[in-house]
């Protein structure tokens, strides 16, 4: 039994020591490397200040009233494809209510869930992908109807029942180290609640193992809740001293900053946010964590180094221009080298590793030299002379 262990063991750390690096930031509308695989493990803690009623006014808590709300979620991911990713996971839930009366709280497994994204291929600075998921909840709430009492021991574990949503996600990579992204959604929400709008929008800033994330995201109710005229008449669920769940047409707005460190195979992220208002639902503030670890797949560069086999010329850098954007290389006309091709520029050191640095395509040829116009960077490895050009 040690053995076998020992050997799952060696096949997972090899795969993670072999996987591409994991990405520092990764928008919504961009996938994992092709065929890897993510675990990621979050969790979330919400402590309401107080409430915003079905008129969207504020509601101050009374004396001795309080809710905390903490989750821990469980998500795997696979991407099947260059531009398919598919996923599933387990979401963990502990609420915790207290009134004049007393303290009451529930824990267990609030839902399991199953989704795949699409990402389009690229265009220019731009990257768009769309999202399906479904979440089915693990209980069925109790519903009190009009002079029933609620159990003043019960607590719900949130809205229960089944969740569809549909998504679309872009990002604009504004520069290197800084990215625009956003997602606007449909949402057939449990628990018979309203449909609605979820939206998000994001700016990240990066640096070499570090990223700084300001966004905001939020709800839009689309107001078709049977009881949005008759709130009073709405069966009532035992939603303790919180306006989380079994709202009636609930939207809200939460503006957070966070931070992300990355090293090889894994990520870090911190996330701290206010949901500063609303209609049908609690405001306060959250914290949140995350570690996702990544292992298997082949980044898109490492898929270019698998065409060696297809290159049909080889040649060594001997000039670079002042800024970079040409280099020239020893081969030209009597090599075969025609105006228009395409070349890989890479990195070689005595070891045998190749490190894709940039794409290149044949600007200006003569007999025995041929002059590169840089047409893609894919690390910040300076260009310099000797580093070997691949044509195909």
């Amino acid at each position: 039994m040690k053995t076998f262990i020992g050997i799952l063991s060696l096949i997972f750390v090899n795969q993670l020591l072999a996987a591409p690096k994991v990405h520092l930031y990764r928008p919504t509308s961009q996938i994992a490397p092709y065929r890897s695989y993510e675990i990621e493990l979050g969790g979330k803690i919400f402590q309401t200040s107080g409430h915003f009623d079905v008129n969207g006014q504020a509601v101050s808590l009374t004396e001795g009233e309080a809710y905390r709300m903490m989750e821990e979620q469980v998500t795997l991911r696979y991407a099947y494809g260059l531009q398919l990713e598919l996923r599933g996971g387990l979401r963990f839930r502990q609420n915790a209510s207290q009134d004049s009366i007393g303290t009451v709280s529930t824990s267990g497994l609030e839902s399991y869930f199953a989704g795949a994204r699409y990402s389009l291929r690229a265009m220019q600075k731009m990257m768009y992908a769309f999202d399906l998921e479904y979440l089915q909840t693990s209980y069925n709430n109790t519903e009190y109807t009009t002079g029933q009492t609620v159990d003043p021991n019960e607590l719900v574990l949130g809205d229960s029942g089944h969740d569809l949503t549909l998504g679309f996600h872009v990002a604009y990579y504004r520069t290197r180290d800084h990215i625009l992204s956003g997602s606007l959604s449909y949402r057939s929400p449990a628990n018979s609640l309203s449909s609605e709008a979820p939206y998000h929008l994001e700016s990240a800033w990066l640096w070499d193992s570090w990223a700084f994330i300001l966004g905001g995201r939020g709800i839009y109710s689309l107001k078709n809740d049977e009881f949005g005229d008759l709130p009073d008449r709405k069966p009532r669920q035992a939603t303790g001293s919180s306006y989380l769940y079994n709202s009636i047409n609930r939207q809200w707005f939460e503006p957070y900053v966070g931070l992300n460190y990355a090293g090889k195979s894994w990520r870090i992220g911190l996330e701290a946010g206010q949901r500063m208002n609303g209609v049908s639902t609690d405001g306060g503030l959250y914290a949140a964590a995350n570690l996702v670890f990544q292992s298997g797949g082949k980044s898109r560069d490492d898929l270019k180094r698998e065409k060696f086999k297809e290159y049909s010329i080889e040649g060594t850098v001997t000039k670079v221009s002042a800024r970079a954007t040409f280099v020239q290389i020893d081969q030209g006309l009597s090599s075969d080298v025609e105006k228009g091709m395409k070349f890989d520029i890479y990195k070689a050191d005595y070891f045998g590793n190749n490190e894709l640095v940039a794409g290149a395509i044949c600007y200006e040829l003569n007999s025995g030299t041929a002059i590169l116009k840089i047409t893609k960077r894919y690390t910040q490895t300076p260009l310099e002379k000797g580093m070997v050009a691949r044509g195909y």
